[in-house]
């Protein structure tokens, strides 16, 4: 499915498989989801604070919540999760350096 990773400050399109443990290699751990606007779901490391991973700015801005490790936005269709909605492409339409 089509989604996008927030690594850092790099944000990019990526596609990845529908299912749990694709999602977790995606974020590096287990995962959590904060639901957004526009039928959009970030996925994150539930346990990102206890391995000390870093303050993910980006993600945390776009979610409206502190976000640790990376995340990965995706869409959301009642009770499965589907390709990012469109109105989120705008993030990874940013050259790689552009939030440096």
């Amino acid at each position: 499915m089509r989604a996008i990773l927030i690594k850092g400050l790099i944000i990019r399109r990526i596609d990845v498989e529908n299912t749990l443990v694709a999602m977790q290699k995606a974020v590096d751990g287990k995962i959590e989801t904060v639901t957004l606007r526009d039928n959009g779901v970030m996925i994150c490391d539930r346990e990102a604070m206890p391995k000390d991973k870093p303050y993910n700015s980006l993600a945390s801005l776009i979610a409206g919540t502190g976000i640790y490790g990376d995340a990965l936005i995706v869409g959301a269709d009642c009770d499965t999760f589907c390709d990012v909605p469109d109105p989120f492409l705008v993030f990874a339409d940013f050259p790689d350096d552009y939030w440096k």
